[in-house]
């Protein structure tokens, strides 16, 4: 029995601690206004809350401009993810998977897209009387 609620007491305990990393007297200060670490941090919080839910990240339109070029099939998804390679923690694995499983997801984006204006193209191109 003693050994059950010490492992319950362990259990609150972890619980506590969690839920005082994730307030944010915690964390530490903001950096410095107007420098590449603001920067940073600006697009790495805006993409990657972790106080945050998805809702309040999908209105951000820094988050916003970053996915719409992100998706963007003329090259500057390249130019996105390139910028989000060089900001990212290489030793944070939570950044890395996220940013290969956005990196997949916004490809997939990219090519439903170009197949549904291919798929219009070919439907267009089929009803009318000459194809141009």
């Amino acid at each position: 029995i003693e050994g059950m609620l010490r492992s319950l007491r362990t259990v609150d305990s972890l619980k506590s601690q969690r839920k005082a990393a994730r307030r944010g007297e915690s964390w530490p200060p903001a950096p410095p206004f107007c420098t590449l670490s603001w920067l940073r941090s600006k697009i790495l919080y805006s993409l990657m809350a972790a106080d945050r839910p998805i809702w309040w990240t999908m209105r951000q339109p820094v988050s916003i401009l970053l996915v719409l070029m992100a998706i963007c099939p003329l090259g500057s998804s390249l130019i996105t993810f390139g910028l989000l390679l060089l900001v990212l923690d290489k030793s944070d694995e939570y950044q890395l998977v996220t940013y290969i499983t956005c990196s997949k997801l916004a490809l997939f984006a990219q090519r439903v897209g170009l197949f549904c204006v291919d798929l219009w193209r070919l439907y267009a191109c089929a009803t009318a009387d000459t194809c141009t």
